[in-house]
């Protein structure tokens, strides 16, 4: 089975990395996947490439490039799936295999708010019965698919799998009282705000509860962010390495990791967190509540800086309650494992074939 992915670009980003994932999965069943840019190639392509995955490069200059549209139609042609990534590589796959009898064409989304506009959301309605299925990374993108007025029984939800540590070691060696160690991991991007963390931080400093944050990662909110910390008077408890290369060897050195999105799909990052033993404290909203499901691994909170601050102390002061807390999430993220998401991948696949 021969599969094209088409993305906007290779950028560092959850879905990227997911898909990289996905593909090495995805070989070990036979599958040869190869990935299309139709904007940027992105900094991830290259480490495609050294995967031994075939990258393509089709840039669009508009939604319907009458340049790009072709040469995609043509790319296309050799694979039994052509899988499409969020807005504009959907409009891109629907539009390029407007026919019967070529590839199957699937439309994937990964947030919970799908599109950006009215314009946007009326063409996904018009088009929703070009591609074969929708593929929606958790219940919250379903129901957003849902309200464009797409059939229930069209979309599947493939939930992001993780590969995190055979033995993920247990917490620290603190003691009751001792600072908490919170870690946050992401692009610098409005809706992860980043900048409600640093203020949760300063709550904990005006209560006199210890704490130190670590932010990994880079985007275009980074320089504010650093801004906001630098005005503060936080940085002895805040840290901003940038990107790593060891996410498991950072998580290893927290205690819990935060998260406070406005939206998500199904996070990478906690479930990288939950695979590594992590217990998380993350805003109110629905994609958290499905990660964390019925297990007590964690806190679901409001956007309150003095009810995040008042968590912090608690979970501070019962280093017993951390630690079950850590056993709930390795239970998750072994749950989702990367395996069970290849293998219900396949099962679609085969399914839309036959």
């Amino acid at each position: 089975m021969r599969v094209l992915r088409v993305i906007p670009s290779l950028d560092v980003g959850g879905v990227q990395r997911q898909m990289l994932l996905a593909f090495r999965g995805l070989r070990e069943r036979g599958l040869t996947c190869e990935v299309c840019c139709i904007d940027q190639r992105g900094e991830l392509a290259e480490a495609f490439e050294q995967n031994g995955f075939t990258v393509h490069h089709i840039p669009f200059s508009s939604r319907l490039c009458p340049v790009g549209m072709p040469r995609l139609h043509f790319l296309g042609r050799g694979f039994d799936i052509v899988h499409g990534h969020m807005y504009a590589a959907n409009v891109a796959v629907n539009f390029a295999f407007p026919f019967t009898g070529g590839p199957k064409v699937l439309n994937g989304y990964h947030n919970q708010i799908i599109t950006k506009n009215p314009k946007q959301a009326r063409r996904i309605t018009r088009m929703r019965d070009k591609p074969a299925g929708y593929v929606a990374v958790g219940d919250s993108v379903k129901h957003s698919l849902m309200d464009l007025m797409i059939p229930e029984d069209y979309i599947t939800v493939l939930r992001n799998g993780v590969i995190g540590p055979e033995n993920p070691p247990p917490l620290p060696d603190r003691g009751n009282g001792d600072a908490l160690r919170l870690i946050w991991m992401g692009r610098y991007v409005t809706q992860k705000r980043v900048d409600f963390l640093v203020d949760v931080v300063k709550a904990c400093r005006e209560k006199n509860v210890p704490v130190h944050l670590t932010l990994l990662g880079k985007g275009p909110k980074f320089k504010a962010t650093r801004r906001r910390i630098d005005e503060s008077g936080l940085n002895e408890s805040i840290a901003t390495p940038g990107v790593s290369r060891d996410v498991f060897g950072e998580l290893a050195k927290a205690d819990v990791y935060a998260s406070a999105s406005f939206r998500e799909g199904f996070p990478n990052a906690l479930l990288e967190a939950c695979a590594a033993r992590r217990p998380f404290i993350v805003s109110d909203i629905d994609p958290h509540r499905e990660v964390l499901d019925e297990h007590d691994a964690g806190r679901v909170l409001p956007m309150d800086p003095d009810v995040w601050a008042n968590a912090i102390a608690e979970l501070a002061g019962d280093r017993a309650k951390l630690s079950h807390m850590a056993d709930e999430a390795l239970a998750i993220g072994r749950k989702c494992s990367m395996n069970a998401t290849c293998d219900r991948t396949v099962e679609l696949y085969e399914r839309l074939l036959k």
